[in-house]
C-alpha cells in the first residue's frame, strides 16, 4: 500500500497546481483539470494553490486512492460554465443535478443534501416573508453560473430586473452585501457561516428558512466527453467509494461539526448516479 504523500508543484497552466500519489506512474490515462472557487467551508484555494475545504478534502482524497494527477485553477463560475460547452472541465463540485441546458451525458454524482437559506439584512425597515413581494427598493444578489434549485430560480426571475443584482465572484457578493449595495441573498450555510465570520458580520443579518424550496441533491458533475472511459470508470467508482465509506461525512465534520455532516449525508450512501438523460 502506498503511503499518502501529496506533492504539490507549480504546473504551466497560470498557477494551476497538481495533486497525485507519488507513483511512477498515475493510475489514470491522463491528468484532469479541476476549477476550485470560494464557496466558504466547502471549497477555496490557499494562497500557495493548496485545495481545501471539505470538497477540497474530496479531491485530495480522490488523488489519493485513484493514483491519478488532478490539477486545480482557481476559476471563475461565469468561465467554468464556457469551459464546460468545449468540454475542457472533467470535474465540476459542489454542484446541483444535472440541468438541461446540460450536456445530457453529464454525470452527476450526488454526495450530500442541503436546504438553501436567505439572508436579510437586519437594517431593512420592515420585516420580509418570501410569500409576499419585496419591497421595491429590496435588491437581491445572485451568483453569476451558479444553481439555486428550481424554486429559488423562479422566484428570482418573477423579480424586476433591478431588483436583482448578477455577481461574479462569492467574496464580491458578500462585500456588496456588507456595503449595503443588495439587500439579500440565497446561500448554502456552509458559504454563509464562513463568509459572515470572516467580515464580522455574524450579528448583521437574518438567516430565513425555505421551505418551499426543500433539499437539494448536492455532488460531483462529471463530463465524460473530457475523459478516457477507462479514468471515468475509476474515478466515478472512487467518488462513490468516499461517500459510502463515511469518509465524506467524516470531511464535513472536520469543517462544520458532526451534527452538520450528519444533516448533509442523510440517505446519501450508495444512491445512484444521474445524467441529464
Amino acid at each position: 500500500m502506498h503511503v499518502l504523500s501529496v506533492r504539490w508543484a507549480q504546473c504551466l497552466l497560470g498557477g494551476a497546481l497538481l495533486l497525485a500519489m507519488p507513483t511512477a506512474r498515475a493510475a489514470c490515462e491522463r491528468s484532469y483539470r479541476i476549477p476550485m472557487w470560494n464557496l466558504g467551508y466547502a471549497s477555496f484555494l490557499e494562497a500557495d494553490g493548496s485545495p481545501r475545504g471539505f470538497i477540497g478534502d474530496l479531491y485530495s482524497e480522490l488523488a489519493r486512492r485513484s493514483g491519478c494527477v488532478l490539477q486545480f485553477e482557481a476559476i471563475p463560475m461565469a468561465r467554468i460554465n464556457a469551459m464546460v460547452q468545449t468540454h475542457q472541465i472533467a470535474f465540476r463540485g459542489p454542484a446541483g443535478v444535472v440541468r438541461p441546458e446540460e450536456d445530457p451525458q453529464t454525470v452527476f454524482i450526488p454526495m450530500m443534501r442541503d436546504c438553501i437559506e436567505l439572508l436579510v439584512r437586519k437594517s431593512l425597515p420592515a420585516r420580509f416573508s418570501l410569500d409576499e413581494p419585496p419591497p421595491a427598493a429590496m435588491v437581491f444578489g445572485r451568483l453569476n453560473g451558479a444553481g439555486y434549485g428550481k424554486w429559488v430560480e423562479r422566484y428570482l426571475e418573477q423579480l424586476p430586473k433591478p431588483q436583482v443584482q448578477l455577481v461574479n465572484t462569492v467574496d464580491s457578493l458578500y462585500r456588496m452585501l456588507e456595503a449595503g449595495r443588495i439587500h439579500a441573498t440565497f446561500a448554502n450555510a456552509y458559504v454563509y457561516r464562513w463568509q459572515l465570520k470572516h467580515l464580522q458580520l455574524e450579528d448583521s443579518f437574518d438567516v430565513l428558512p425555505v421551505p418551499h424550496a426543500g433539499y437539494t441533491a448536492i455532488g460531483i458533475k462529471i463530463d465524460p466527453k473530457a475523459m478516457t472511459a477507462a479514468d471515468f470508470s475509476l474515478l466515478a467508482r472512487q467518488l462513490e467509494a468516499i461517500r459510502d465509506d463515511g469518509s465524506f461525512a467524516r470531511m464535513i465534520a472536520r469543517h462544520l461539526g458532526e451534527a452538520q455532516a450528519a444533516e448533509y449525508t442523510a440517505h446519501q450512501a450508495g444512491l445512484p448516479r444521474q445524467t441529464g438523460r
